[in-house]
């Protein structure tokens, strides 16, 4: 074997290689030392769940009868409120993100207006933080269901195919025979049913609800096993999710921000009177109301946010 010590070429390159060999070390050693600070972090910001539980458990019980109510009235509210905001004058979606915008804005109402008048009657009707959440849980639940998280694209699947069915795509051969009658409500693209759903209802016309009442029985009864399987996963891994792995749930900051109770001798609480709330919730409608005015006023300047 020839010796290195005789060779300055291989004594460069051992030299070389162990300052690259040293430089690797350091880098290790600083991303160990990068992954511990997230670790850290990471462990500090999952007290959530902790803090979550210790901020609703007051002495009163959330599910209580005026809060029964009260979810049961949104229910119908946001169903009524949703498809015809959404469908019929074609508005902005109120509940098409993750952080439904209808939602929000009740529990502002509840939180701001409702709650602070009923207090000054009796202390004994004010919602506290366990009730609030509860009427969001409510809320967020069952506004994605006449919206985007089902209806919006669910009764077109029933009347689209027959609709849509041309001799390009023979539809009519391939997909409509397999179908189940008591699923749809026409195959026949023909059909007042299916023409009155993508070119409206005539004024003088009334809805065919006869047409459309077996395949909504039919579907209703999958979509409620649905939903009621998803909400039981939710509650199976509630657990793992909350105690095991201490998930953040960053979603649920912000109405639990709102829901806080004000401090004694405060009408509202921190998050409502800090400049800084006001001001995110200012710009963003600022950007909007001058956009939506332009649409019916053109002189008026537009902000292009894309």
């Amino acid at each position: 074997m020839k010796d290195d010590a005789g060779d300055p070429d291989g004594g460069k390159q051992n030299a070389t290689e162990c300052r690259a060999l040293g430089r690797t070390i350091v880098g290790i050693r600083r991303q160990c030392e990068r992954i511990l600070q997230k670790v850290s972090f990471s462990s500090q910001n999952s007290d959530f769940s902790s803090d979550l539980s210790e901020r609703v458990r007051e002495p009163s019980r959330a599910f209580t009868p005026k809060i029964i109510f009260l979810s049961l009235a949104v229910v119908v509210l946001l169903s009524w409120a949703v498809p015809y905001n959404d469908y019929y004058l074609n508005g902005t979606y109120l509940t098409g993100n993750h952080l439904p915008l209808g939602a929000v804005f009740l529990l502002t109402i509840l939180i701001l207006l409702i709650n602070p008048t009923i207090g000054r009657l009796s202390s004994n009707l004010r919602f506290n933080v366990g009730e609030l959440v509860v009427v969001w849980s409510v809320m967020i639940v069952c506004s994605g269901i006449p919206s985007s998280g089902m209806s919006r694209y669910f009764y077109s699947l029933l009347v689209g195919p027959a609709y849509y069915a041309n001799p390009q795509n023979q539809w009519e051969q391939h997909l409509l025979p397999y179908l189940d009658d008591r699923l749809v409500p026409s195959k026949d693209s023909e059909s007042d049913v299916v023409k009155y759903f993508y070119e409206s209802l005539p004024e003088d016309e009334e809805i065919p609800w006869a047409a459309w009442q077996q395949p909504l029985m039919y579907w209703s009864i999958f979509i409620v096993s649905f939903l009621v399987l998803m909400w039981t996963m939710c509650v199976i891994l509630r657990k793992q999710w909350v105690e095991g792995e201490r998930l953040n749930f960053p979603l649920v900051y912000l109405p639990l921000e709102m829901a806080a109770t004000p401090e004694k001798g405060k009408v509202i609480n921190a998050f409502f009177r800090s400049h800084y709330t006001w001001i995110g919730f200012g710009l963003p409608v600022f950007v909007h109301l001058l956009n939506g005015l332009q649409v019916y006023f053109p002189d008026v300047p537009r902000v292009t946010l894309l």
